[in-house]
């Protein structure tokens, strides 16, 4: 018999009936369940799976002692053991002992498959059969093999079930059949790479760029017939409210107006400006309309604003100076008189003009320039607080100061600018200044007797808690806002602005995702606003069509650029309300606008001039050519996109 190791630490036995033979068991973990116990043998390891071949009668089975022969009295079993190497015992047990091999077989159905400790074990067993035979004779034990007619086929992880059904087993057999594994997607064969490789015999080879862009035109050409023929379909057809067609009289388009002489006058100098030596006795407001000529087309030179700054305008206005350089401002500059400026303009000037230089230049001594009441400096990126308050010094008695996009400005600049200009200063423009903190230069701003227009577009720090408690201060005297691009701002501002701002003229409210419908319902207080700019705003078309219809009627000019739900109601408001002043209205990107709609709009606003209409690509030549308004400009749809945008 098999004996237990000597040094093997006590473990909690149990003793279980087995066959009918009472069996030893024992734990082979510390724990207290029985489902731990396991037989006793001469190791407490689990044995691995082999193939055994037992004796048994026709009709007995083994685990039964009762149909056992009475005459055999021993038994000799072969038990095969494969551990470390595949070392084979054989064993001889007395029949109907403890540790016979009857109670060895009925304990491996008993045995516990799913204990943690034998996991790995069970991953690198040999598949092996158990098979009885059914002669009463010896049976030779043969590991992988099966002997005699009748066998029974026993698995240890089926927990003691000797028998397969026949359910069971045609289920194994047709399982195959039916089993489907998915493709790994990454996987790629020998086969697909060929097939990838391989020319595709039908493919056509490319015509070349010429032809393409002949058919990419013929397809356009047949998309905008098409869009012309069924324009009458487009947009809201179930719900049609515009009533519009084309202008059968209009055959041919209006032609374009003459110039006027002095503008032919204006263009021949700007042509010619080197050859220009002097500028005496011409009036004033023609050398200010020949300057932005100038500047607009880089044309200007040293000598020209010389011979303008000699004559002591009380105007001068360069929109831009990057062409002029530090040394040629300087030199200009310290040789003429400013006493008479009553309105400068420096704008782009951060090349010409640093803090250093002004006060050899525009801030000789203080209240040099006792008359200048305007004056902007946008874009000077070399004015720092510094430099502000030397320009203030000299300039004591500013109304209106543009200093947007003057990126060295900071809080403190303004609060400098409040404290000088708090009595006299009513117009201030510090769009873009990013270093400028809204909630900070709140007191200084507050501090300002008479403000009449503020323009801080850009400034990410202004929000709700800023337009309150400055509203609550100027909002009655407040007659233009700007907050275009101010991310924070929501309707509750605008709230705000409906109830105090009853004088307002002018409102900027572009690219403010976050205001919704109630906001331009708040605005239906404000009657007398003038300028009107939403863009990229989530305003429905009920929303604006209802602040036109009540409040629109003052409108000169209407931004609802890539408003997107624009469509017929806001025409028909717009037809309606807005008829007797608008002069310019931009609907670019408004693509829920038909022909009919824009025919209705222009037909109805006489003193309409000009129509933005870029990226509107519904509309086509039914409206172009079918209006009968002859003095509106469309803009946007034909033409050089670069030149029509200088009439923003």
């Amino acid at each position: 018999m098999l004996h237990r190791d000597v040094g093997t630490p006590t473990k909690r036995c149990k003793t279980i009936l087995v066959g009918g033979v009472q069996t030893e068991y024992v734990s082979d973990t510390d724990s207290d369940s029985d489902d731990d116990c396991k037989i006793l043998g001469s190791s407490w390891i689990k044995p691995s799976p082999v193939a055994m071949n037992m004796d048994r009668t026709e009709k007995g089975d083994v685990d039964d002692p009762a149909n056992a022969s009475n005459g055999e009295s021993l038994q000799t079993h072969n038990l095969l053991r494969t551990a470390n190497g595949g070392v084979v015992e054989q064993l001889v047990y007395p029949s109907g002992s403890p540790s016979s091999f009857e109670a060895k077989v009925s304990a491996v159905m008993y045995f516990n498959e799913d204990s943690s400790q034998y996991s790995s074990r069970k991953e690198v067993k040999v598949k092996e059969k158990l098979v009885l035979g059914n002669n009463n004779s010896r049976v030779d034990a043969n590991v992988g093999s099966a002997v005699g007619t009748s066998s029974s086929k026993f698995n240890p992880d089926r927990k003691g079930k000797g028998k397969m059904t026949n359910s069971k087993r045609e289920g194994y057999q047709a399982g195959p059949k039916f089993a489907f594994f998915k493709a790994d997607k990454d996987e790629h064969s020998e086969d697909d790479e060929e097939e990838e490789l391989q020319a595709d015999p039908d493919a056509q080879d490319w015509p070349g760029p010429f032809a393409t862009a002949a058919r990419i035109y013929e397809e356009r050409e047949a998309k905008l017939r098409a869009r012309e023929l069924n324009s009458s379909k487009v947009g809201k057809s179930a719900n049609r409210v515009i009533v519009w067609s084309p202008s059968k009289d209009r055959k041919n388009p209006a032609r374009a107006q003459a110039p006027s002489l002095s503008s032919l006058c204006l263009n021949t100098l700007m042509e010619h400006s080197e050859c220009i030596e002097s500028l005496g006795g011409i009036p004033e407001e023609l050398k200010n309309k020949l300057l932005k000529i100038l500047c607009h087309s880089r044309k200007m030179k040293t000598h020209l604003l010389h011979e303008l700054l000699c004559d002591s305008p009380t105007e001068l206005h360069l929109s831009e100076c990057s062409w002029l350089s530090e040394d040629d401002f300087e030199k200009t500059f310290e040789k003429c008189s400013t006493e008479s400026l009553q309105d400068l303009q420096l704008d782009i000037s951060g090349r010409c003009m640093p803090d250093y230089i002004l006060p050899s230049t525009l801030a000789k001594v203080p209240n040099c320039m006792p008359l200048l009441r305007k004056i902007s400096l946008k874009g000077n990126y070399r004015l720092s607080d510094n430099g502000l308050g030397t320009i203030i010094s000299a300039a004591p008695s500013l109304s209106s100061l543009n200093l947007c996009e003057c990126s060295l400005l900071t809080s403190s600049g303004i609060d400098v600018l409040a404290n000088k200009l708090h009595s006299v200063l009513r117009e201030l423009y510090i769009d873009e200044c990013t270093n400028v903190d809204a909630l900070a230069i709140l007191p200084a701003l507050q501090k300002i007797n008479h403000l009449e227009v503020l323009s801080m577009s850009g400034i990410q720090s202004v929000c709700d808690k800023f337009v309150k408690e400055l509203i609550a201060v100027h909002g009655s005297n407040l007659k233009e806002l700007a907050f275009a691009g101010c991310l924070e701002l929501t309707s509750s501002s605008i709230k705000t602005i409906g109830e105090y701002c009853q004088e307002l003229t002018s409102l900027d409210l572009r690219n403010l995702d976050r205001l919704r419908d109630s906001a331009m319902r708040h605005l239906r207080g404000c009657r007398l606003i003038r300028k009107l700019k939403l863009q990229r705003n989530a305003f429905s078309d009920e929303a604006v069509s209802r602040y036109l219809e009540e409040s629109g009627g003052c409108l000169t000019e209407l931004m609802l650029n890539n408003v997107k739900k624009v469509g017929d109601l806001t025409a028909l408001a717009i037809s309606l309300k807005c008829s007797v002043l608008l002069e310019a209205l931009d609907l670019s990107f408004c693509r829920e606008l038909t022909d009919e709609a824009l025919g209705l709009i222009v037909d109805s606003c006489p003193t309409l001039r000009i129509l933005k209409l870029f990226g509107c690509t519904q509309v086509t030549d039914l409206f172009l050519k079918g209006h009968s308004n002859t003095s509106v400009k469309i803009v946007g749809i034909e033409g050089s996109i670069l030149v029509q945008m200088d009439n923003r």
